[in-house]
């Protein structure tokens, strides 16, 4: 019985000792979970705004998750309901899932946020981009908070550009010339231009966007965004985008070879072997190619706006307008987090200044859809991030996203003919038939709009 009763006790110890070790591991810390889509920009930014908002905050533990397809993670871990398994804040990169969210009501109501205080007096709204407001307005109420806007334009080699003088073209007349000029200087070993058509409609939409947008103008432009009409898919300015693409794919003089099937990834690295001068992409494209990069480090490339359809560089009205296309990317806090109070604290502490700055400057110069202050210092940006923020603050920076219902609904889009891959339709035409090709997007839109509009 002694030895039993020993037996016992030192079971009862050891019992003991790991329970008091668990709680130490647990320590009592609070623990906020991030649930994020990590592809383009990294992870750095995460991390570096956690450890600050760590130091501020004793007693919490920042734990990001990040992942490729979170998209789909979160919304499964959302219908399946169960709190422990649901991050404190997710990234929702996919609206029509935004809007399905709301509906279901998987994410918590913060319209209030928006009247906390961020810094300095100013509050949520004040310093968030009123434009993006819409994108994340249900029935009045507002269920997320801006998370990355991005510059979407073409990226150029630098040194390339400087080696034989090329300048940066501001209308597509220019564009087309810099081109023949690209093929003449270089006696065709250089390409103008790669991008990645078995992939992302070759990152073409959001460019072409930008230039309906340019062409159309401030009133055109709202008047597309609003849906209400199938008229607005007859719009010019469409047709007009669609044309530049025709121009650019058609002429194997500027298209480097193997384009038509290069993924993002192909594309880019063919630019930075120097294969071509010009990509289209967007402001993640240094972040996301920063491993690459590493193995040639005297390479340098900025990035420009789409350019102006007009030779003069103005919309039909006459007015100069410069427009830059980002994403419509958002954070949420879900109605089943277990720590909402502190998730909220998190999001106003991402919207103050130094960790707007922060998260610019370790996604490689990627804004935010917030007022940034003027006399921000960006001297630590490489020359590329400097040029995503110089097209950031120098263009019309608009987010493709309608309030129209249908378009919430998932019923309407922006580009619908052919399942929505208007380039990869066109690239897979003959060059004599892309003119032929246009005029069916464009019909086949209006068609299809007159259809889900109606229903």
């Amino acid at each position: 019985m002694k030895i039993l009763r020993k037996i016992l006790v030192v079971v009862m110890a050891l019992v003991f000792c790991l329970g008091m070790a668990a709680c130490a591991r647990d320590d009592g810390t609070t623990k906020l979970k991030i649930a994020f889509f990590k592809a383009g920009f990294g992870d750095d930014w995460v991390y570096a705004i956690a450890e600050a908002f760590e130091a501020e905050h004793p007693g919490v533990k920042v734990i990001p998750e990040g992942h490729s397809n979170m998209e789909t993670l979160v919304k499964n871990r959302l219908e399946a309901g169960n709190p422990n398994n649901i991050a404190d804040i997710v990234s929702v990169t996919n609206m029509t899932f935004y809007n399905d969210y709301v509906r279901k009501g998987y994410l918590e109501d913060l319209t209030s946020l928006y009247t906390e205080e961020v810094e300095d007096g100013k509050t949520l709204d004040d310093v968030v981009l009123q434009e993006f407001k819409s994108f994340v307005t249900v029935n009045g109420k507002l269920y997320g908070v801006p998370w990355e806007g991005a510059v979407t334009g073409f990226a150029y080699n630098t040194k390339m550009f400087a080696q034989y003088g090329w300048k940066v073209p501001t209308t597509m007349d220019e564009f087309f010339q810099l081109c023949d000029d690209i093929v003449e200087d270089t006696n065709g070993t250089v390409a103008p231009l790669v991008y990645c058509g078995g992939i992302a409609e070759g990152y073409f939409q959001n460019i072409m966007l930008s230039w309906m947008s340019q062409y159309e103008g401030e009133e055109g432009t709202e008047e597309f965004f609003a849906l209400e009409s199938a008229d607005v898919f007859l719009k010019e300015g469409r047709k007009l985008a669609y044309e530049q693409v025709v121009k650019i794919i058609s002429d194997d003089s500027i298209v480097l070879s193997g384009s038509k099937g290069f993924d993002h990834l192909a594309a880019q690295r063919e630019f930075i072997q120097g294969h071509a001068a010009m990509v289209p992409t967007g402001s993640w494209l240094e972040t996301e190619m920063s491993e690459y990069l590493s193995e040639f480090p005297n390479f340098e490339m900025a990035i420009f706006a789409a350019p102006s359809i007009k030779p003069d560089g103005t919309d039909k009205t006459g007015t100069p307008r410069t427009v830059s296309t980002g994403n419509a990317d958002l954070l949420a806090i879900p109605t089943k987090a277990q720590n909402k109070e502190l998730a909220k604290e998190f999001l106003l502490f991402m919207s103050r200044q130094d960790m707007l700055k922060l998260f610019t400057e370790k996604t490689g110069g990627n804004p935010r859809p917030f007022v940034y202050d003027e006399d921000t210092d960006w001297s630590n940006l490489s020359t590329f991030g400097k040029s995503v923020m110089n097209v950031w603050q120098t263009s019309v920076n608009i987010f493709p996203y309608s309030d129209n219902a249908k378009y919430k609904e998932g019923r309407v889009g922006f580009w619908m003919a052919e399942a929505g891959m208007p380039v990869t339709y066109l690239q897979n035409l003959a060059s004599n038939q892309m003119g032929a090709g246009v005029e069916h997007l464009v019909q086949a839109d209006y068609d299809l709009a007159v259809q889900r509009l109606s229903d």
